[in-house]
C-alpha cells in the first residue's frame, strides 16, 4: 500500500500547478502518490496534469466532465486515493523542501493517532509567523481528550482552530469509515469537514516541523465575494447542525458546543454575504427544504433572531425582512459621526471599509445599494494592497495623509475586522492621521 496520497483540486492555475507538484516530486521521500482532479479548466491546467501523469508512474490525472467545484474535486479524489494516510494540496500551495522527511517513520510512532496537525507557512512571507504554532496551547493538546481538547480551542477561540483541510494528514481508513466528504459549497466546506473531523477522531498529534506552504493571492478560491457564497455559508450551517443533531454519533455536550461555536463564526459571515447576494429566492426554497436542522438556530441567542425571521415571515420574506433590516444596522453606524444624523448629510460622506475581505464588502454593499458614497478600501496587508473590491482599489491608509482637512473631515471609517485586538490597534492607526473617534466605528457594533 502506498503511504501518502496527496490529492489536488484545481481549476485555471497554469502559474502555479507545475510547483505544487514538483515540490513533491522532489521530496525524498518517495512512498506518495498525487491525484490531480481537473476541474474542467480553460487554461493550460489540463495539459500541465496529462504531462505530469504521463512521465511519472505515481501521478493519475482525473478530468473530470463538468465543473462542481472543490469540494466535489477532494471527494473525488478520496474515492481515488490508495494511500495509507491523506494530505490535501490546494493547487497554488506547495510543500515544503524535504519536508516529508522522516514522515513514514514519525506517523509510525503513532499507529492509533487518526489525524495529525501539520506545521505549515504562509507565502509570501510579509511576517515569519507559524500560525499553527502561534494559534495552539500544544501541551495541553497534545495531553488531553478530544473533548478537553475541542473545550481549550473553544476558550482560545475558534479562530484559532485551523478548519482548512489542508491543515491535516489524516488516516485514510478514517475517513472512509467515518463517512467524511465535503458539502457542495464553494466556501466554508472545510469548516463542516474539519468540526465532523475532529470531533469523530479518538486520537491525534503534531508533526512539529515544516510540511506545508500557503499561498495567499488575491482572486484565489475563499478570497473574493461571489453571490453563491450566502448558499455556501447556509450550506455550512445546516451542515453544522446536521452533525449536531445526529444520534448515531453520541456527540457528546463539549462537541455539541464546539460544533455551535463553529456554527456561530460561519453564521456572522453569512450576513455580509447575505448582505452581497441577490439570490434570496433559492436560498429560501434551500432554507425550507431543511428547516428541521436548521429549528437548532433557536437555541443560541445569536442566531435566534435569525431563525425568528424564517418562522415569523416564512423563509423567502423573512430573509428579505432580516436582510433589510441588516442594511439599516450597517447604515446606523454612520450616525455616529457627531451631527451627522441628517441623510443627506451622511450620504455626502466619504466612507471607507478597513480590513478588505467579506465583511467589507458585503458593508460597500449594503451602503451602495441605499445611495451611499463609498470611497475605498484600507487594508495593511501589502499582499491584499492594489487587489480590486468593486473596481476600487486596495490601499494602504498612508493614503490618507495626502488628503486635505475639509477632506479628512468629511472621512468616516468602518473597520471590518472580527478581531477586537485590530480594532483597537487600527483605530489608534487612523487617529494618527487626523480622524477623530466619531469619524471611526467598527461591524462588531452591530454583528457580536
Amino acid at each position: 500500500m502506498t503511504f501518502l496520497s496527496v490529492i489536488i483540486p484545481l481549476y485555471n492555475v497554469e502559474k502555479y500547478i507545475a510547483q505544487g507538484v514538483e515540490s513533491i516530486l522532489g521530496q525524498k521521500f518517495k512512498d506518495v502518490e498525487i491525484i490531480l482532479v481537473d476541474d474542467c479548466s480553460t487554461d493550460k491546467s489540463g495539459e500541465i496534469c496529462d504531462f505530469y501523469s504521463s512521465t511519472n508512474d505515481n501521478v493519475a490525472a482525473i478530468h473530470k466532465k463538468k465543473n462542481m467545484g472543490v469540494s466535489h474535486c477532494r471527494n473525488v479524489g478520496i474515492k481515488k486515493a490508495k494511500g495509507e494516510y491523506v494530505l490535501f494540496l490546494d493547487s497554488d500551495d506547495f510543500l515544503q523542501k524535504n519536508g516529508l522527511d522522516n514522515i513514514e517513520r514519525r506517523i509510525n510512532e503513532k499507529p492509533d493517532v487518526d489525524v495529525f496537525f501539520i506545521q505549515f507557512e504562509i507565502v509570501p512571507k510579509t511576517s515569519h509567523e507559524n500560525v499553527l504554532e502561534n494559534s495552539f496551547d500544544r501541551a495541553n493538546i497534545s495531553n488531553n481528550e478530544t473533548d478537553d481538547v475541542v473545550s481549550i480551542i473553544k476558550e482560545q477561540g475558534v479562530g484559532t482552530f485551523p478548519t482548512c483541510c489542508w491543515c491535516y494528514i489524516i488516516k485514510r481508513n478514517f475517513i472512509l469509515s467515518n463517512h467524511l466528504e465535503f458539502l457542495p459549497a464553494k466556501i466554508f466546506e472545510d469548516r463542516v469537514f474539519a468540526a465532523k473531523m475532529l470531533c469523530l477522531c479518538k486520537k491525534f498529534s503534531f508533526l512539529d516541523w515544516g510540511i506545508y506552504c500557503h499561498r495567499r493571492r488575491p482572486g484565489s478560491l475563499g478570497r473574493t465575494m461571489s453571490p453563491a457564497y450566502a448558499m455556501s455559508a447556509m450550506i455550512a450551517i445546516n451542515g453544522l447542525c446536521e452533525l449536531a443533531l445526529d444520534q448515531h454519533l453520541k456527540l457528546t455536550q463539549k462537541k455539541i458546543d464546539f460544533i455551535f461555536a463553529i456554527l456561530k463564526g460561519v453564521f456572522y459571515e453569512f450576513i455580509p454575504c447575505l448582505l452581497s447576494s441577490e439570490k434570496t429566492k433559492e436560498l429560501s426554497e434551500y432554507i425550507d427544504k431543511n428547516l428541521n436542522n436548521l429549528k437548532l438556530l433557536r437555541q443560541d441567542s445569536s442566531t435566534n433572531e435569525f431563525f425568528d425571521y424564517i418562522e415569523k415571515y416564512g423563509a423567502f420574506k423573512g430573509l428579505e425582512k432580516f436582510k433589510s433590516d441588516q442594511t439599516k444596522k450597517v447604515i446606523s453606524l454612520l450616525d455616529e459621526k457627531g451631527n451627522a444624523t441628517e441623510e443627506d448629510t451622511r450620504k455626502n460622506l466619504d466612507i471607507y471599509l478597513f480590513c478588505a475581505g467579506r465583511y467589507a464588502e458585503g458593508i460597500a454593499n449594503a451602503l451602495t445599494n441605499e445611495g451611499y458614497k463609498v470611497k475605498g478600501f484600507f487594508d495593511n496587508s501589502e499582499m491584499l494592497q492594489k487587489s480590486t473590491i468593486f473596481n476600487m482599489e486596495v490601499k494602504s491608509p498612508g493614503c490618507l495623509s495626502s488628503l486635505n482637512k475639509d477632506e479628512i473631515d468629511n472621512s468616516f471609517v468602518i473597520i471590518c475586522s472580527p478581531n477586537f485586538s485590530n480594532i483597537k490597534n487600527i483605530t489608534e492607526q487612523l487617529k494618527a492621521f487626523g480622524l477623530k473617534d466619531n469619524q471611526i466605528t467598527h461591524s462588531k457594533n452591530i454583528w457580536d
